[in-house]
């Protein structure tokens, strides 16, 4: 019988994908279970002391875990802790991401290298883990075999956004849009899609911009074709605001090129340089490179790989 694990967290795609694709790759069969703390807890940064009751009490919704709960997200800490302290040996747990409460807390902490997190029990990776495999990205292009059809090169243009450490503003959009326009022109057919912190103006300008033949922009109508996308692209363009972006991008296999947005990187400037160094991506100059062939990128099977022999069996 496949062993079962939980995903514990907010419930954000960002979150819940990184956790989705370790299990699968230390095959276990996954179930999410999404959580909004009450308050305090929803809005207090976890206190590791309090993790019990009568000043904690762990969700119904976690009553009877499986031996092995991931948890991934900082509405996470509290509760994995809280089950991990009930249940002791009978419980296994997997932290992804900083916790920023020690990881003794937890069986083992799986954590980027950019965060700089180290410990007994830590084991770090290059940018973030995924979901992405030859059979995910099979079965989505299956769902739109349209893409298949476009002229190569075939580009997918994959734009994020502001954040706290980057910009993103009308000339940001325009520049983007410039460039992308330029590889149009000379035959490549662009595949586009923008996110939350794209915001409705630029996002709006760009649809604009980007519209015509050899051109996929999509509306936010019907299935997401993020994958399909990525399956389809001969070449991939990634903006520099996502750790999650770039390492699904990369994980393709397909030659990845980072567009960087104006602001202060802080610790996405060490995941770039660290995957461009590597080989897994290159920042782009305004061409493709059709002699590049990057370097294989799959944190996720290698950190399955190391952890196999820690789970319960």
């Amino acid at each position: 019988m496949t062993p079962h694990a939980w995903i514990v967290s907010e419930g954000f795609a960002g979150l819940e994908n990184p956790a989705l694709g370790l299990a699968a790759a230390l095959g276990l069969e996954a179930s999410c279970k999404r959580l909004t703390l009450p308050r305090p807890w929803r809005v207090l940064p976890p206190i590791p002391a309090l993790a019990r009751p009568p000043f904690f009490r762990t969700p119904a919704t976690l009553e009877g875990p499986p031996p092995i709960v991931i948890g991934v997200g900082r509405q996470s800490i509290m509760p994995v802790i809280a089950l991990k302290r009930r249940l002791g040996r009978d419980l296994f747990t997997i932290q992804l991401q900083d916790p920023r409460v020690s990881p003794a807390h937890f069986d083992l902490v799986i954590s980027p290298d950019h965060d700089r997190l180290r410990g007994a029990n830590v084991l770090t990776h290059l940018g973030s883990l995924t979901r992405i495999t030859p059979a995910l990205l099979a079965e989505a292009l299956d769902a739109l075999p349209e893409l298949a059809a476009l002229p190569a090169p075939r580009v997918a243009l994959l734009i994020g956004g502001a954040n706290k450490r980057f910009r993103f503003d009308r000339a940001t959009a325009e520049g983007i849009a410039d460039r992308a326009l330029t590889l149009r022109d000379r035959g490549a057919s662009l595949m586009v899609t923008a996110s939350r912190r794209t915001g409705p103006e630029n996002e709006a300008y760009l649809r604009e911009r980007l519209s015509g033949d050899r051109i996929r922009f999509w509306d936010g109508g019907g299935a997401n074709p993020y994958l399909a996308y990525l399956a389809a692209a001969d070449a991939i363009l990634v903006t520099s605001d996502s750790v999650n972006m770039v390492s699904e991008a990369a994980s393709t296999g397909k030659p990845t090129y980072l567009i960087r947005l104006p602001g202060d990187p802080g610790k996405f400037g060490r995941f770039h340089d660290a995957m461009i160094e590597r080989g897994h991506l290159r920042a782009f100059k305004g061409d493709l490179e059709p002699d590049w062939r990057p370097e294989p990128f799959d944190e996720t099977a290698r950190i399955a790989k190391e952890i196999k022999g820690l789970l319960p069996a």
